[in-house]
């Protein structure tokens, strides 16, 4: 069975930059999904390119990551 990478999702990327920036391995804790109003589950899904997030989770994301919102339109 091959094991081919999935492309990455431009919030998978982000991710992997802000745990470079802050030389830190990102793990979420129960307060982080409280403070997006995402779950845990619905957030992996975005993270893994399932589902598009909505636009108010959106807005959490970037706050949160300090993006900005035009970077994960198509």
């Amino acid at each position: 069975m091959n094991n081919i990478p999935k492309e990455q999702t431009k919030l998978g990327l982000l991710i992997k930059d802000f745990e470079t920036k802050n030389k830190i391995s990102f793990k979420p804790s129960r307060a982080f999904y409280n403070d997006l109003s995402i779950g845990q589950k619905r957030f992996w899904q975005i993270i893994n390119g399932d589902v598009y997030p909505d636009t108010k989770e959106l807005n959490s994301i970037c706050d949160y990551f300090n993006a900005d919102a035009r970077d994960f339109i198509k």
